[in-house]
């Protein structure tokens, strides 16, 4: 569980900091989210991905792992991403069979607050440890 006062700075950073004045050149985006595959387990009515309502036509598609983790060193060594690193989109991260290997990657080379968002139909302390 993350401490109470590293989320207040975090969000009082995120959401109560504003620079008013033009930039020439403008600073490198300090938050990267990456969609790490677009299939979900679940079909919300209201989801315009996944929904029984959805127009779209989408093959269901993972990242390659390498791939992913390329984006992530080169977005890190440009400095993109400092602040935080988001792993969603239109799909469910759960059902990234690399999840576990991409979130430890990013630790490594230095990403610092790493958040996923999800649906939690599948988010069990076992789902990458099939042997317990």
């Amino acid at each position: 569980m993350m401490n109470k006062s590293v989320m207040k700075e975090h969000f009082k950073d995120r959401y109560l900091s504003f620079d008013d004045k033009l930039e020439s050149e403008p600073a490198l985006p300090s938050s990267l989210n990456i969609e790490l595959n677009n299939t979900c387990n679940q079909r919300c009515v209201f989801c315009p991905f996944h929904g029984s309502g959805s127009k779209l036509d989408r093959r269901p598609e993972s990242m390659d792992y390498e791939m992913a983790k390329k984006i992530l060193e080169e977005a890190f060594s440009l400095g993109i991403g400092r602040k935080e690193l988001g792993l969603y989109m239109s799909g469910e991260p759960f059902l990234y069979p690399h999840l576990v290997e991409i979130i430890d990657y990013a630790k490594r080379i230095g990403f610092q607050y790493i958040y996923l968002t999800t649906n939690g139909g599948i988010a069990f302390p076992d789902i990458y440890n099939p042997s317990s």
